[in-house]
């Protein structure tokens, strides 16, 4: 999102400051965006005590990056998400006015009933405390979704901007007219993602010529999806840390993109499909019932194994549908989803932040 922002702003001048256990190599091939770039160091190590002693060093190292960010004279800051607390350490700190964008709320502790173990443990509670502070030391606050904004405002007691995110369609165009009989599903391999939803869904078609494609570029949860297929009888393929233009290429010769995260915040895949002409099919919850209009650029179905089946075999097996859903996919993309948009409403928050003129 920063990247996609940024590029489309050039008339401003933009320092990059972020805190990091290296020299900041996750960061490469933004540097040409960027005046300049300053990483602060958090201790280094592997393992829970490590990632312990980097959170309980967050406020103190978050006060020193704001130091330098406001003796760099700039006039606001766009702040996003910390690594391990959400709402970024710095903000507390700040003399520059600030916009936080707020992508969903800290979910691992507000999207599950803890137990007894995360109540009592001094890593949840730290998390939990230094969150809500943080959070409530920003100017200004946006995020990109209805429905994640009700979600901050349930949780935070908040009332954030809402600014919607965009796709690349000049990169992400239709490709061969030919696809195959196959469902891809995009994301983290977690859980909350959806993708043994998308295999049961998948085996409840009792096709063998389908199979399920999973892209996925962080989590643990491949060998766990991996077993679950064998056991339902899904042929399936898992791709993990492939280049931007192999996922592109993935979404062009799918037969359906299959979107069923749980509690999606915004629902980026489906716009990426749709840049391409691919037909989606998404679960009626979340981000999703923002970004798919059901039966006009994609179809909207209850969580129900056997009627999201019944929407992917619609899709697969009626080419005349995906083709009238994949073309109202694409001229979406194109005239709702652009990140000139995005842009152009984010430099507005920021500029008035600047201002002190935003409500």
């Amino acid at each position: 999102m920063l990247a996609e922002v940024v590029k489309r702003l050039p008339r401003h001048d933009w320092s990059l400051y972020t805190l990091g256990t290296g020299d900041g190599e996750d960061l490469v091939g933004l540097d040409s965006l960027f005046a300049s770039r300053t990483v602060h160091p958090l201790p280094a190590g592997e393992g829970v005590l490590a990632q312990y002693r980097r959170m309980l060093a967050l406020p103190s190292n978050g006060m020193r990056l704001a130091r330098k960010i406001d003796a760099g004279g700039h006039d606001v800051v766009f702040a996003l998400p910390s690594m391990l607390v959400q709402a970024p350490e710095i903000l507390p700190c700040l003399r520059t006015p600030s916009v936080y964008y707020a992508p969903e709320p800290l979910r691992a502790a507000y999207d599950a009933t803890p137990t007894l173990r995360m109540r009592v443990s001094p890593y949840t509670r730290s998390r939990l405390r230094q969150d809500r502070r943080n959070l409530a030391a920003a100017d200004v606050v946006m995020t990109h979704s209805q429905f994640t904004a009700e979600r901050l405002r349930e949780v935070y007691g908040i009332d954030p901007h809402i600014v919607a995110l965009g796709v690349d369609t000049d990169r992400l165009r239709p490709g061969a007219p030919v696809r195959r009989r196959e469902i891809l599903s995009v994301g983290a391999l977690d859980p909350v993602k959806g993708h043994a939803f998308v295999i049961d869904a998948a085996a409840a078609l009792q096709d063998r010529s389908i199979s399920v494609a999973i892209i996925g570029d962080r989590g643990e949860d491949g060998p766990a999806l991996e077993a679950h297929a064998r056991s339902r009888g899904v042929r399936l393929e898992i791709l993990r840390a492939v280049p931007f233009e192999e996922v592109i290429a993935r979404y062009q010769n799918a037969g359906v993109v299959a979107c069923a995260a749980h509690g999606e915040p915004f629902g980026l895949s489906p716009l990426e499909a749709m840049a391409t002409a691919t037909p989606v099919v998404a679960v009626n919850e979340g981000g999703y019932r923002e970004t798919v209009r059901d039966g006009i650029d994609g179809l909207l179905t209850s969580r129900e194994v056997q009627t999201f089946a019944g929407a992917l075999r619609r899709v697969i097996d009626d080419s005349e549908l995906a083709g009238t859903l994949g073309r109202a996919g694409r001229l979406a993309a194109e005239r709702r989803w652009n990140w000139q948009h995005t842009a152009d409403r984010v430099e507005e928050l920021l500029l008035n932040s600047a201002r002190g003129r935003v409500e």
